[in-house]
């Protein structure tokens, strides 16, 4: 795959053809980028929020199941 390619796809690129002092701040930069926390927007998108909305959904319509089969009355 060509080098123009793979920089057009990714998300962070670092430019490593200058010094490598230049190539440590960039890393630097680009590190502190990766480990801040999430926003909520992007946590919700992620795999963990996903999976959160998922299971809260499953546990409430669990509960909601169970306090109706609890409610019903024979006559």
């Amino acid at each position: 795959m060509a080098l123009d390619s793979k920089r057009t796809k990714a998300d962070l690129v670092i430019d490593n053809s200058r010094s490598l002092e230049e190539t440590k701040a960039q890393f630097q930069e680009v590190l502190m980028q990766v480990t801040r926390p999430l926003t909520w927007r992007e946590f919700w998108l992620s795999r963990k929020g996903v999976l959160w909305i998922l299971v809260s959904s499953f546990v409430g319509i669990m509960a909601c199941k169970n306090y109706q089969g609890n409610n019903i009355r024979s006559p």
